[in-house]
């Protein structure tokens, strides 16, 4: 195998896997921030800010957002396209990353991968993540999940088929670490705020 297609294969695998972490990420978030009665602008940032630290995409935001509130970050994760590492970009750099190399995947598998390309481009898209979000994230990573599905049952176990499987599990390994780290960025009092929302019955720790 050309080493150029090994890593375009694996590179395709990390950047859909990454796109189905960062809707976990920003879901699970945003559903913790339900729970809260209510957050200040001073307080806001300290429970996102951690987040794009931990992701490495802190000076990226700066350059594009004055503050780090919910529909800023939220923006600047799912479909912001000046963000290389958005969801919306990881898509499509897969997308990309698989039309130079169709002659290695199933017809299948390339059409869940446009597809799902195709869903981060259109209106309605845009429209969830505005006025639902959690439903934009739930097709993010049944589309992702689908895409995975499909290569493991249609690609044969190969050499391609170990490019991607070490794409998959190495950018799952990455932002496992990332997501434990979040914690080592919260300033006390966000940390106070999720502790005490997370424990039994809203009791402190």
């Amino acid at each position: 195998m050309l080493s150029r297609v090994a890593n375009t294969l694996y590179w395709m695998v990390r950047n859909v896997e990454r796109a189905d972490n960062l809707s976990r990420l920003i879901d699970v978030n945003q559903q913790l921030l339900l729970d809260f009665e209510s957050l200040d602008s001073e307080r806001l940032r300290g429970f996102w800010a951690p987040i794009i630290q931990s992701l490495g995409e802190e000076e990226a935001f700066e350059t594009l957002y004055d503050e780090p509130g919910s529909s800023q970050v939220i923006r600047f994760l799912s479909d912001d396209t000046r963000n290389p590492n958005s969801i919306a970009s990881c898509i499509a750099q897969a997308r990309e990353n698989a039309r130079t190399i169709r002659d290695q995947l199933s017809d299948e598998l390339w059409e869940e991968l446009n597809s799902l390309y195709l869903f981060t481009r259109s209106a309605e898209a845009s429209f969830l993540i505005e006025s639902n979000p959690p439903k934009y994230y739930e097709s993010i990573r049944r589309g992702a999940a689908t895409f995975l599905g499909v290569a493991a049952s249609t690609m044969a176990r190969n050499e391609a088929w170990e490019f991607i499987d070490i794409g998959r599990q190495l950018e799952r390994a990455d932002k496992t670490t990332r997501f434990l780290d979040i914690t080592s960025y919260l300033p006390k009092t966000a940390e106070d705020e999720i502790t005490k929302v997370c424990s039994p019955m809203g009791r402190p720790a």
